[in-house]
């Protein structure tokens, strides 16, 4: 009998916060993981909190911006080798304030075809072609 090995999956929630036709993205800072890379903001979950509450927090955390989450848009998985990242989009509103980058060293705003312009996260990628192909969410 082979061995059977359970990936472990790490959850992430990603705000898809959208004005008019485009969408805010931002890019990770150079001493974060996937530096120079662009991504919805967003986190890992905690396994304590519901994914609504965690994207406030990561929200709160990363751009110092109070948000409220919506419906979810979508979901993707990556398979990392050892580990599965789940990662779901929500659509999110929050003020229009100036956000407070920590984790990030820049922000955009861009219309989905736009989007597919940057160097982009891989499973940002995938929900982003997505949102490109169909009706906006």
């Amino acid at each position: 009998m082979e061995p059977t090995s359970e990936k472990r999956v790490i959850t992430v929630v990603a705000a898809v916060v959208r004005r008019g036709d485009q969408y805010l993205i931002a890019r990770r800072a150079p001493e974060q993981k996937l530096a120079g890379l662009w991504e919805f903001p967003g986190g890992k979950a905690h396994a304590t909190e519901s994914p609504q509450s965690a994207l406030r927090r990561e929200l709160r955390e990363e751009l110092d911006v109070p948000a409220r989450v919506g419906r979810r848009l979508g979901t993707v998985e990556q398979d990392e080798g050892s580990r599965m990242l789940r990662i779901t989009f929500y659509a999110v509103d929050m003020p229009d304030q100036p956000l407070l980058l920590r984790d990030h060293d820049a922000t955009a705003w861009a219309t989905p075809a736009e989007l597919l312009t940057y160097d982009l996260a891989p499973a940002d990628r995938t929900f982003i072609e997505s949102l490109a192909a169909g009706p906006a969410p």
